[in-house]
């Protein structure tokens, strides 16, 4: 720029800075000559003390789960105590052990298949069959085969029944459980294959195209990876623990499946820790901590939250719980979940140091939950001064601190190892444990919290333990892994209602009531007593709408002889039960007619349901023809009726 560019801008500056309404730095930096006088009085100022006590400010606690994980610090007091909590559940007669509710005792006092179908019921077994026949008819016009018979519910019971019975009598290959049997060749006699029961194509048929839910080729681009199973993993979510009323205690813990498909990569978990195999579904499971039934369950896979629970709560339950969990970190929203059944009840929750921390306390506490479980160290908000060093300390030496606004106790207990715990369920107190040392054994101290940790602690490992025996899923090889995933859940169902019946009947006189109640299961699928089992007021089949979807039944839509409601028995009786006449009697045209409407010499329609109890096949039509003396007299009333 110029030279008189920049004078006039110094001009200008000058007559800025020099205007007149505008005071100077330096005036106003000196004192106002008017208070030069004034002097400070401080005689009414009291003298203190000086306190060097530590200040405690007001610890707020949080009261939502995105609250948790805003927490940033947590004091633990080494010379705290606390009594630990006095709300923890307990049933109104002060009880705290699993019970079975009263109005379903007589599901599981009348039989084994009875308390099977309590977990999985008939009318879900018939829509299996829908979909089992639905999958062959895909397969037959794909592949422009020759069409099959379509199969019957007795037919698929028959199924069932057979692959129970092949884990209870172990032959090899399933040519060896027909035709002559090798006995005959060792020992003689005249054993009894399965001829008589199934053929042997028809088994491998039925084997072949079993599917839970048929998933047509142009919608297999959904998101869920287990759509093909999920029907029946909500519908256990909604019957688990729908029939016991749970202790005090429960057990989170993963249970594995293991399978080497390389189909299933998005669900197949690496572990080489693991009997089963290093290749597994991994399943997060709830079990009871005393009777080692399952309460509620998620599949470790990559799937909406409205998926998981389709069916189980409403919608905006659902939306409520997505916009919770979304705010948690992924292993605390996944525990979160899977404890929901069991929100604002006190129960107490005992986890491994896989999923516990000093957060997820917290976030228990939001709901009504109380946790306790083993830690990691180097855990978040962890105390680290609590935590023992082995070659400083002897067994038995333990060091705890305690949060007392938050009602928590960290621990560091030296075994054969040092093992760091934190517990919100119980009082810092002191109990004994005993060890084996060498051929004896010896008291050492322990807190409290260890104690009632390894009591509570192995419900899903039992649970894997009775699962894994007679296992449908382990013990039979499927070319699809959905099938095998499936079946594992059928052995969770089947292991649920033995631990349930366990509950109801005395089994101390049978020397394996575990093998006594599977072969019960298989004789009675096999033998079509599966029929006479008592319901839970819904009937055997879904109505079906133009659209396809089944229909809910009321529960004023089952018929029970004599007008007796199943809530108001004593024990078990008999009543009429509804089963659709085309899926037990197929293409036999006339077992299906209506014989009421044959008696009365109409046409007798062939769209029917079957009487278990009488034998008999009748319409759900009303017909207004003119009375006759051999008529029914109330022209109201169906041929059911």
């Amino acid at each position: 720029i110029s030279m008189s560019v920049v004078q006039r801008g110094m001009e200008n500056y000058k007559n800025v800075m020099a205007s007149p309404s505008k005071p100077a730095w330096k005036s106003l930096c000196q004192p106002d000559s008017t208070e030069s006088g004034i002097v400070e009085d401080d005689s009414d100022l009291e003298e203190v003390e000086e306190s060097f006590e530590r200040y405690d400010p007001k610890v707020i606690l949080p009261s939502s789960l995105p609250e948790v994980e805003s927490i940033t610090n947590m004091k633990f007091d080494p010379t705290a105590q606390i009594n630990g909590p006095s709300d923890l559940y307990q049933h109104p007669d002060g009880n705290v052990k699993t019970r079975v509710r009263p109005h379903f005792r007589h599901l599981f006092e009348h039989s084994a298949s009875s308390s099977f179908f309590a977990y999985i019921p008939v009318y879900y077994w018939v829509e299996v069959l829908h979909q089992t026949n639905k999958a062959m008819r895909a397969h037959e016009l794909e592949k422009k085969l020759s069409t099959n018979k379509p199969f019957t519910l007795q037919e698929l019971m028959t199924f069932l029944g057979i692959l129970f019975f092949m884990k209870l009598v172990v032959k090899g290959e399933h040519a060896n459980y027909w035709g002559r049997q090798i006995e005959d060749c060792i020992v003689g006699g005249n054993h009894t294959g399965l001829d008589k029961v199934m053929a042997l194509s028809r088994f491998k048929l039925l084997r072949q195209h079993f599917c839970f839910r048929h998933v047509p080729k142009a919608a297999r681009a959904a998101m869920d990876p287990v759509r093909r199973i999920r029907p029946l993993l909500n519908m256990l979510k909604i019957t688990e623990g729908k029939y016991v009323e749970v202790g005090r205690d429960v057990s989170l813990d993963e249970a594995s499946v293991a399978s080497k498909t390389k189909y299933g990569r998005r669900l197949i978990m690496f572990n080489p820790m693991k009997p089963g195999g290093k290749y597994h579904f991994r399943v997060y499971t709830l079990c009871c901590a005393t009777t080692w039934i399952a309460i509620n369950f998620r599949v470790h896979c990559a799937s909406d939250l409205s998926d998981r629970l389709q069916g189980v709560v409403s919608k905006e339950t659902i939306e409520a719980l997505r916009q919770e969990l979304d705010e948690l970190s992924t292993v605390r929203s996944q525990v979160m979940e899977v404890v929901r059944p069991l929100y604002h009840t006190n129960r107490v929750i005992n986890a491994d140091n896989y999923y516990m921390s000093v957060q997820l306390l917290a976030a228990l506490r939001v709901k009504g939950l109380y946790g306790r479980g083993t830690i990691r160290g180097n855990s978040l908000h962890f105390p680290h001064h609590v935590v023992l060093k082995k070659k400083e300390c002897r067994r038995g030496q333990y060091r705890q601190a305690l949060s007392v606004a938050h009602e928590m106790v960290a621990v560091a207990w030296y075994d054969s190892a040092v093992v760091k715990m934190v517990s919100n369920a119980d009082k810092s107190s002191e109990t004994v444990l005993t060890r084996r040392v060498g051929s004896q054994l010896q008291p050492f101290p322990a807190p409290l919290r260890v104690s009632e940790y390894n009591t509570n602690m192995q419900g899903v490992d039992r649970l894997d333990q009775l699962r894994e025996r007679f296992s449908l899923a382990d013990g039979h090889t499927f070319k699809k892994w959905y099938k095998k995933l499936g079946m594992a859940f059928v052995d969770i169902a089947r292991v649920n209602a033995y631990m349930t019946r366990k509950l109801t009947i005395d089994v101390t006189r049978d020397r394996d009531p575990h093998r006594s109640f599977v072969a019960e299961l298989a004789e009675e699928q096999i033998s079509g007593k599966w029929m006479e089992a008592p319901s839970d007021r819904r009937m055997f089949y879904s109505a079906r709408g133009e659209s396809g979807v089944a229909a809910a039944v009321e529960a004023s839509a089952m018929w029970h002889c004599g007008g007796v409601e199943p809530s108001t028995m004593s024990s078990p009786q008999k009543s009429c039960v509804a089963l659709n006449s085309k899926q037990i009697f197929g293409d036999k045209m006339r077992r299906r007619h209506c014989v009421v409407c044959r008696w009365e010499d109409r046409f007798p329609t062939v769209v029917t349901d079957h009487c278990t109890l009488h034998g008999v096949s009748l319409c759900q039509i009303v017909h207004t023809t003119a009375a006759k003396p051999y008529f029914c007299q109330q022209p109201t009333w169906t041929c059911w009726e």
